[in-house]
C-alpha cells in the first residue's frame, strides 16, 4: 500500500549551520522526524490533523450544504449554547440528588457526580479555547461584513424601487426618515408617527 505523503519540506533548520532543513516532513505535521516529528505526542497530533483534513475533505465532497459558505458565527454560538445547555443540564440533575443519594454515594449517584465533572471540565475548555483564540471576534467580525453586505444589497434594491417610482424632491427627502423609522419600529424598537413617514 502506497503511503499518502504530503509534500511539504520541514520548517525546522538545522543546528550546524542554521540553514532550512532539505528533509520532508511528516505527513500531517510540519518537522521531519529528526526535528520532533518522530514523538509519541507529535504523532499523535498528526494523526489527529490528518483524520480532521480527510472528514473535511470528504464533507466537502458530500455536503449536502454543497458550496455554499457556513455560518461561521451561527455554528460557533450553537456549538456554544449546546455544550452551556448540557453542563446546566447537568447541574439540573446533580442538584435533584436527594440527601440520602448524597450520604451513601452509590454508583448512580458518582456517576451524576462524574458527569457534572466533565460536562463544567469541557464547557471551560471550549470556553477557553474560543477567547484564546479570538474565534468569538473573528465570527462576529465575519458575521458584521455578511450584515453590511446583506444591507448594501437591499439599499441598492430600495434605489431601484425609488427610480422607477419617479418621486418628488421633497418625498424623497422624507424617505430616510421614513424608512429609518419603518426599520426600527419593524425591529421593535420604537413606535412609528404619523410625521414620521
Amino acid at each position: 500500500m502506497a503511503r499518502n505523503r504530503q509534500r511539504r519540506k520541514c520548517h525546522a533548520h538545522c543546528a550546524d549551520d542554521g540553514r532550512p532543513c532539505p528533509n520532508w516532513a511528516m505527513n500531517g505535521q510540519q518537522v521531519c522526524a529528526s526535528h520532533g516529528g518522530i514523538t509519541r505526542q507529535a504523532k499523535a497530533a498528526a494523526a489527529r490533523r490528518v483524520t480532521e483534513a480527510k472528514a473535511i475533505e470528504v464533507y466537502q465532497a458530500y455536503s449536502p450544504n454543497g458550496a455554499q459558505p457556513v455560518n461561521v458565527v451561527g455554528e460557533l454560538a450553537q456549538l456554544v449554547r449546546e455544550v452551556t445547555d448540557f453542563k446546566s443540564f447537568a447541574a439540573g440533575r446533580l442538584a435533584a440528588l436527594t440527601a440520602d443519594q448524597w450520604q451513601t454515594h452509590d454508583p448512580q449517584t458518582s456517576a451524576e457526580i462524574g458527569m457534572f465533572e466533565r460536562a463544567c471540565d469541557r464547557a471551560a475548555r471550549l470556553l477557553t479555547d474560543v477567547a484564546k483564540l479570538g474565534l468569538l471576534e473573528k465570527a462576529i467580525g465575519q458575521q458584521a461584513l455578511l450584515e453590511r453586505s446583506r444591507a448594501e444589497r437591499i439599499v441598492e434594491g430600495l434605489q431601484l424601487c425609488l427610480d422607477y417610482l419617479d418621486l418628488t424632491l421633497e418625498q424623497r427627502k422624507r424617505l430616510p426618515n421614513g424608512l429609518s423609522a419603518t426599520l426600527l419600529f419593524l425591529a421593535g424598537e420604537r413606535e412609528v408617527q404619523d410625521g414620521d413617514g
